[in-house]
């Protein structure tokens, strides 16, 4: 295994080249999935939770948008920081962000808190999502880049497929109790991606 420019050692093949070997793709490929599954899980879900502790339906827009808040202020800047410190620090504190606020989120008693864990869930989920495309582009071949790219997207169509079915088979009915177990079943699935973030260190 060699070193990343960033000086830890990463996912690279003895290539100087630095090209992915096939075993690290698929765990990337693996991580990719966990990460979009356990965030469509969650997200439909914490507006059943908003509502269970007496959040207002007209305010569940402003929750919905959280998610979207620092993406929308940071992505560049986080991307900046990928390059310059390397993608496998910025995997590992993206995964552990979204395990830490998935778990806050089943747990959440306001609307207040919702807001703030809902908007460290989509910061955590931005940061794994640039990581792993950074990975991507700097260990693949141009021969290989375009399908890689393209299995990537296909990694998260089907996580964003599988979470949400996932949410609703423990959602149930519908219950408080069903939702916050929803809401843990994400977490759960978010920290399912921390032991493949580890094998790729």
């Amino acid at each position: 295994m060699t070193t990343t420019q960033s000086g830890s050692a990463g996912p690279a093949a003895a290539d100087p080249r630095g090209v992915l070997e096939r075993q690290w793709f698929f765990w990337l490929l693996g991580t990719f999935v966990i990460t979009h599954a356990g965030s469509q899980l969650i997200r439909p879900m914490v507006s059943y939770r908003a509502l269970g502790i007496g959040v207002a339906p007209g305010d569940l827009g402003w929750l919905a948008a959280a998610f979207s808040l620092f993406p929308l202020l940071l992505a560049l800047q986080i991307g900046r920081w990928v390059d310059r410190h390397g993608e496998i620090r910025f995997l590992l504190a993206g995964n552990v962000l979204m395990v830490a606020a998935a778990f806050a989120l089943a747990l959440a008693p306001s609307m207040a808190a919702l807001l703030a864990e809902f908007a460290a869930l989509g910061l955590g989920h931005l940061t794994t999502v640039v990581a792993i495309q950074g990975l991507v582009a700097r260990g693949s071949t141009e021969a290989a880049y375009d399908r890689r790219f393209a299995q990537l997207a296909l990694s998260a169509s089907f996580g964003q497929l599988v979470g949400p079915a996932i949410g609703g088979y423990f959602a149930g009915g519908g219950s408080e109790q069903e939702v916050t177990n929803a809401l843990l079943a994400g977490a759960v699935l978010c920290t399912v991606g921390l032991p493949l973030v580890g094998i790729l260190r």
